[in-house]
């Protein structure tokens, strides 16, 4: 505390420079605290986002790879992407759209599948679907296993 007299009254206490120094640091860590925190829930909420994508595109192929008639269900891709796809039937070769718009802009997923014939009537369809980020390198990965019998 700052006094306008020669002495200060004893009533007159106020902080000291050392005590000030010692709250602003604390203060200073606190908000470094803050602001990691910050950051890193907005980059797992983004990693989330994405995985969520991931998972629905995987959705959304199997459900246009269980409308196909069985015997047509061949392994394929979504490229092209351009309504020429031999993998999927003309009402879906534009469905699912690789291309997806997020926060951080638009991003383009690798979507395939891979048939594997288990018996005549039995297909197992391993769809992959995948997104190469520049956050640090991380790829975000999602496989899903469908079964497609003849009957169904």
């Amino acid at each position: 505390m700052i006094c306008l007299k020669s002495k200060c009254d004893a009533d007159q206490r106020g902080f000291t420079l050392i005590e000030t120094l010692v709250a602003i640091t604390i203060v200073a860590v606190a908000l470094l605290g803050l602001g990691a925190l910050v950051t890193s829930t907005v980059q797992n909420n983004q990693k989330n986002e994405l995985r969520g994508i991931a998972q629905r595109l995987s959705a959304e192929t199997a459900a246009a790879l269980r409308t196909q008639p069985f015997d047509r269900v061949i392994t394929g891709d979504l490229d092209p992407y351009d309504g020429t796809n031999v993998a999927l039937n003309p009402d879906f070769q534009r469905f699912p759209n690789p291309q997806q718009t997020i926060r951080s802009g638009n991003r383009t997923f690798t979507v395939g599948w891979v048939v594997n014939n288990l018996s005549d009537d039995l297909h197992e369809i391993i769809i992959t679907v995948r997104l190469q980020t520049p956050l640090k390198g991380q790829d975000f990965t999602n496989v899903t296993t469908i079964y497609r019998n003849r009957d169904s």
